[in-house]
C-alpha cells in the first residue's frame, strides 16, 4: 500500500491524540513500547490492511508497560517451575553426595596443558617435562567435570578443590618413541636427519574423591 500524505498526517495526528492521552509530552521518544512516530505509522498502516486501530494496540502495549519485567518474569509459570526443579536438582545431589553408594565416579583433569577423561586404574602418559619422581602420591586438583551413575557436576571452569579432587601415583619417567625431523632445502641441496624424544611421565589413578560441602 503506498504512503501518502494524508496517511502520514493522518497516523501523526493520532500519535499525537495518544501522546496527551498518556499526560506525555510530544516529543517524548518511548511511550508504552511506540519508539518514534514512524513505529504508530506502520501499526496505521497494518491496521488499515488487516483490521483494527492503532489506538486499541497502543493502549494493550502501555497496561504492560507499567508493570516491571522482573514482576512479569517472577509470574510467569515456567520461570517459577524452572526455579523449582532447579531447588529439587540440587538437594537430589547433595542427597546422593552423602550416601556411600557412588558408584564408578569418572573426572575430567587439566594435567600436562591437557584434559583428560580418567578413572579409578586408569593410566595417562604426561609428555615433556614434570616435576614429580617415581613413587609419589600427587593430587590433581584441576577439576573440569567429575559425574558418577546418577549425576553430573561441570565446573566453571574448574570445580572446587575442596570438593573434588584426583589422587594418582607416578609409577614410571621415560622417554618416547623416537620422531623423525628431516629438514630438505631443495635448491641448496641441504639435507638434514634429527631424531628427537620426549619426556613422558606414566600416572596411575588410584581413585577420586569427592566431598560434600557443609555450609
Amino acid at each position: 500500500m503506498a504512503v501518502t500524505g494524508a496517511v502520514l498526517r493522518s497516523a501523526y495526528t493520532q500519535f499525537s491524540r495518544i501522546l496527551s492521552a498518556q499526560g506525555l509530552r510530544s516529543g517524548q521518544k518511548e511511550v508504552a513500547g511506540l519508539r518514534c512516530p514512524l513505529t504508530c505509522i506502520s501499526v496505521h498502516l497494518r491496521s488499515q490492511q488487516f483490521g483494527g486501530t492503532c489506538g486499541r494496540m497502543f493502549s494493550n502495549s502501555s497496561s504492560s508497560a507499567t508493570s516491571s519485567p522482573a514482576a512479569e518474569l517472577s509470574t510467569r509459570p515456567e520461570w517459577s517451575l524452572a526455579a523449582t526443579n532447579s531447588k529439587d536438582i540440587i538437594s537430589n545431589i547433595e542427597s546422593k553426595l552423602g550416601s556411600a553408594d557412588l558408584g564408578r565416579l569418572f573426572a575430567v583433569v587439566h594435567v600436562g596443558g591437557k584434559q583428560r577423561k580418567v578413572t579409578s586404574e586408569d593410566i595417562i602418559i604426561v609428555e615433556h617435562n614434570f616435576p614429580p619422581t617415581v613413587g609419589d602420591k600427587i593430587r590433581l586438583e584441576k577439576v573440569l567435570m567429575v559425574g558418577s551413575k546418577d549425576f553430573t557436576m561441570v565446573g566453571r571452569p574448574v570445580l572446587s578443590r575442596e570438593q573434588v579432587y584426583v589422587e594418582a601415583t607416578v609409577v614410571e619417567k621415560t622417554l618416547s618413541h623416537f620422531k623423525t625431523i628431516f629438514n630438505y632445502v631443495k635448491t641448496k641441496g641441504h639435507r638434514k636427519y634429527k631424531l628427537k624424544r620426549n619426556e613422558q611421565t606414566l600416572l596411575v589413578i588410584n581413585n577420586i574423591q569427592l566431598r560434600q560441602i557443609t555450609s
